[in-house]
């Protein structure tokens, strides 16, 4: 319990067997708490927090954070860096002495190679539209075929005008779910007419496309199309079924030589340098990776502890799973000279009262959080180890768009204005959040939308609206949430405002993180609770993972007004005309509302006195490259 906890670590002294703090200090291993078991060590794969603290200390991206100045970038795996006047076109010089921790050298092509890896339609990288910055990237990564083999190609006999409006890239309002399962040749005629024409013609497979050559009744075209046309497309298509499009689809991606990379974007990207410290765009061996299988698949293989070859400042050394992952100097980084730190070992530890305890028993140098309860006592006990600092990030409640009673709008509001976020951050989190009036959270020139508040009696009035007013009993809610206790005391909190502001009642369902991860993104659940940390310091980085498809939307909402009004801030170099572009964006999701933001993110954990080099960043991103112990 939390009383039998604080008094153990009030009552901890030390003895004579040395901590392993103090073993670790002498071999200059730095200890860290990391959350949860990491899903993996692709960069190209995992989307989750624990993994990035892992992942940015065995690679590095083009350019990594200053380790004083925030905002800054300095040299990562490129040695310098320009761009044309409007930002669109960059020039990144690769480190000349840039070796992967086998020797092998870091080149131009393995940027090139790994980036063509997470954008691949067959790869599945939930993350790929982080990469969505470059020409032609997003258009390569969904598969939208047409453009290059029909609008774009000037060898093309068919005219696009003519056959633009025919289904390529399919219906996502066709349901599927009583075919998904079945093969499509064991199908009867109208179960493959459904699945082809929510497929769309771009993602049919050959089988698939000679099926509509020998029956064009199976696929729904505009009534404008003559058989012959309509064979064209087909042949085109089937011709093209299995060729990888890279090249024809011209992306904004080349290796001039092997210490030149070409970046060419879709829209002026002045911040370019700090998305690149995001993990989706550190590069991956390929000599590795091709050695274990086709680059299109997604292989674990090469990142087993005895496969991984690395880029940055350390390299694997050991994977005890669910006990640590430590790793070691990489004595064929560029900078090799300026690590001070020996290695780090990176600890799963879910369960915050037990990292705590960790901690305080001098097991660990640093924790991942620290737990709500456990703040004050901090504070006032060991006020020189607590950090409470800024964290660029949204605690939200994901909603479910595709579950019929929440498509009601008034349900919806209902539901955000019962909430008291003041009263959970004063009562249960205690750790200097603010309450979530919008999406975007506070950063630079851009101000937060006014729209959320806790606000009941209209948060009745709206209930009234809808058809549960009389009955609130049979409006069903689970709460979808993880298996850690501050996940369990929030969902409790909103369990409680929904029962005592509109009559509903709630269940609680806990999952632990892999699993909580699967059903949000299978749309298994009604309301989730989830959150945001932002990749880079720009408010696209909370705006853009709400588009349709996208890896991380995981509530079935899509708003073509709101994607349009993206493009439309995408395209504006103006810094204070480009803001009010995003603004209109947010106000355009928090209309409709899939979302219902919480609170912005502090963080709050406990940091060993001895470790130095460890400054504040409002997204964590301290380099380890920098710290060391002070013994």
């Amino acid at each position: 319990t939390y009383l039998t906890l604080v008094t153990a670590i009030g009552a901890f002294s030390s003895c004579e067997k040395e901590s392993p703090v103090e073993v670790y200090s002498k071999k200059n291993i730095l200890l860290l708490g990391n959350g949860t078991e990491p899903q993996g060590l692709d960069p190209h794969v995992v989307t989750g927090v624990p993994e990035s603290y892992i992942l940015r200390s065995l690679f590095e991206g083009l350019c990594m954070d200053h380790p004083t100045i925030p905002g800054e970038s300095s040299p990562g795996a490129a040695a310098s860096w320009n761009s044309n006047e409007d930002s669109t076109k960059w020039i990144f010089n690769l480190q000349p002495e840039g070796k992967w921790s086998d020797g092998q050298p870091v080149t131009a092509e393995d940027f090139v190679f790994s980036y063509h890896r997470i954008l691949h339609p067959d790869f599945g990288a939930q993350y790929a539209s982080m990469l969505y910055f470059i020409k032609g990237a997003e258009d390569y990564n969904k598969n939208h075929r047409e453009l290059y083999l029909f609008k774009n190609n000037p060898a093309s006999i068919l005219k696009w005008d003519e056959i633009k409006e025919v289904n390529f890239r399919g219906d996502s309002s066709i349901k599927t779910t009583k075919y998904i399962q079945t093969l499509f040749s064991d199908l009867k005629e109208p179960g493959k007419k459904i699945m082809l024409n929510a497929t769309g013609l771009n993602n049919l497979d050959k089988e698939q496309l000679n099926a509509v050559m020998s029956n064009h009744n199976l696929f729904k075209w505009p009534t404008t199309l003559t058989a012959s046309t309509k064979n064209s497309i087909l042949k085109t298509l089937i011709t093209n079924c299995d060729k990888d499009l890279w090249t024809i689809a011209n992306v904004g991606v080349s290796a001039i030589d092997d210490l030149t990379l070409k970046l060419e974007l879709k829209s002026p990207t002045p911040f370019l340098p700090d998305i690149t410290k995001h993990y989706t765009w550190y590069p991956v061996p390929k000599h590795i990776i091709t050695a274990q299988g086709p680059f299109t698949e997604q292989n674990y293989l090469w990142t087993e502890p005895e496969n991984i070859q690395s880029n940055g400042p350390f390299k694997m050394k050991e994977w005890k799973l669910n006990h640590y992952i430590q790793v070691e100097q990489n004595p064929f980084y560029w900078d090799a000279k300026s690590l001070k730190l020996e290695g780090l070992r990176f600890l799963p530890v879910g369960d915050t009262y037990t990292e705590a305890r960790m901690f305080f028993n001098g097991q660990l140098h640093a924790t991942n959080t620290l737990a709500a309860e456990l703040i004050q006592h901090s504070q006032r006990k060991h006020p020189k180890s607590v950090r409470q600092e800024t964290y660029l990030g949204t605690n939200f409640l994901r909603i479910n768009n595709n579950v019929e009673d929440l498509k009601d709008i008034n349900i919806r509001k209902a539901l955000a204005y019962s909430i008291d976020s003041k009263s959970i951050i004063d009562h249960i989190l205690k750790g200097g959040q603010k309450p979530a009036s919008g999406l975007v959270p506070p950063m630079g020139k851009y101000q937060p939308a006014e729209v959320y508040k806790f606000d009941p009696e209209l948060a009745k009035e709206l209930f009234a609206k809808t058809k549960f007013a009389s009955n609130p009993s049979k409006l069903k809610i689970t709460i979808l949430t993880t298996d850690k206790d501050a996940a369990k005391a929030l969902a409790e909190a909103l369990q409680n405002m929904w029962k005592s502001n509109l009559g509903i009642t709630v269940t609680i369902k806990q999952n632990e993180w892999k699993t909580y991860l699967s059903k949000m993104s299978k749309l298994d659940y009604t309301i989730a609770t989830g959150g945001w940390i932002g990749d880079y310091p720009d408010p696209t980085t909370f705006l853009d993972m709400w588009k349709k498809g996208d890896g991380n939307n995981r509530t079935g909402w899509s708003s073509e007004a709101f994607e349009t009004q993206l493009d439309k801030a995408a395209t504006i170099a103006d810094p204070e005309l480009r803001i009010e572009a995003l603004k209109k964006a947010e106000m355009l999701i928090l209309q409709d509302m899939p979302i219902i933001p919480l609170y912005w993110y502090t963080s709050n954990y406990l940091l060993h006195e001895s470790v130095k080099g460890w400054e504040p960043s409002i997204m964590k991103n301290q380099p380890y490259k920098y710290m060391y112990l002070q013994k």
